[in-house]
């Protein structure tokens, strides 16, 4: 729960950073943006996941969706239970809401240039934010000094969008696509030129969609 309810919060954060706008425009451009999209699980399918990944149908796969994030996950060997053995992809939409590729251009430098550098997020912020996102739990004790996210190093990622660029340290693909910026997150048990292959091929079958 601590961990979905930091990634979850971390990309909120990482939204109003690229924005100047205040949180309740944030909200609003939020909720706006998914009516404009529909469901972001419609973007990543079961079928382009056992492509991508060399499913069958004794792979079951378990599907969520969260604040606008479609994550889903599954063993690679039904019959074991190692790490090495889970595997995992998630994606959503930044909130850039961007009119033109031109702007989405520079949103995705900007996401790539705050992330790169680390921010840090207050508890007073996470609460807000969890508020706005309907989590009622009190996260004041849990989180109190608030959620420190570090820098990341990006090496950019031919042949996927108009422009990708891949953390290592979070298996995550950040990708811009004509007007729109998306995350695609996958774990391989542990492999991360695994994790790279497979993210890359997800995000195309996402960017085909746009």
């Amino acid at each position: 729960m601590r961990k979905l309810i930091l990634s979850t919060l971390s990309i909120f954060a990482l939204a109003a950073c690229q924005s100047e706008s205040n949180s309740e425009t944030l909200k609003e451009n939020i909720e706006e943006q998914v009516k404009a999209k529909g469901e972001v699980c419609d973007y990543l399918t079961d079928d382009d996941v056992r492509e991508v990944y060399g499913l069958d149908e004794s792979n079951q796969i378990r599907r969520h969706e969260s604040y606008g994030i479609c994550s889903l996950d599954w063993k690679k060997d039904p019959t074991v239970d190692p790490a090495s053995n889970h595997y995992s992809v998630s994606m959503n939409f930044s909130t850039l809401n961007a009119t033109s590729e031109e702007e989405a251009a520079k949103g995705f430098d900007l996401i790539i240039s705050r992330m790169t550098g680390g921010m840090k997020i207050s508890n007073e912020a996470i609460q807000e934010k969890a508020k706005e996102m309907g989590i009622d739990t009190d996260l004041s004790g849990v989180l109190k000094d608030g959620v420190s996210v570090k820098g990341q190093t990006f090496s950019e990622v031919d042949g996927v969008g108009d422009k990708a660029m891949w953390s290592v340290k979070t298996s995550q693909l950040t990708v811009l696509e004509g007007t729109e910026v998306f995350f695609v997150n996958t774990y391989c048990g542990g492999d991360k030129a695994e994790a790279l292959e497979k993210a890359k091929a997800m995000a195309g079958k996402v960017a085909a969609m746009l």
